[in-house]
């Protein structure tokens, strides 16, 4: 038979709560990551438009979505926190 008492157990978290705020953290941080990336590209599409009206128009348009998606993502921890305690404290 075989014993499994000596293997260590290689998970680091301590309840699947702490898991899935792990996993939350990390999505709110890969977002931060992915709408900063998307302002820059948006910026860079607004300056290589060169005055171009319909290019310059879909910049803009860019350039505000990646702007709401960052305010997002700077909501989204307040939001989690709450949640969180929400459900936790009771």
């Amino acid at each position: 038979m075989l014993d499994f008492s000596v293997i260590d157990n290689p998970v680091v978290f301590g309840s699947l709560s702490d898991f899935i705020l792990n996993l939350i953290n990390f999505a709110i941080n890969l977002s931060i990551v992915l709408a900063v990336g998307a302002l820059i590209l948006a910026g860079f599409k607004y300056i290589l438009a060169m005055g171009d009206e319909k290019k310059t128009e879909e910049a803009t348009k860019s350039l505000i979505f990646a702007i709401v998606g960052l305010v997002i993502v700077f909501i989204a921890p307040l939001v989690v926190n709450y949640v969180t305690q929400f459900f936790i404290t009771k």
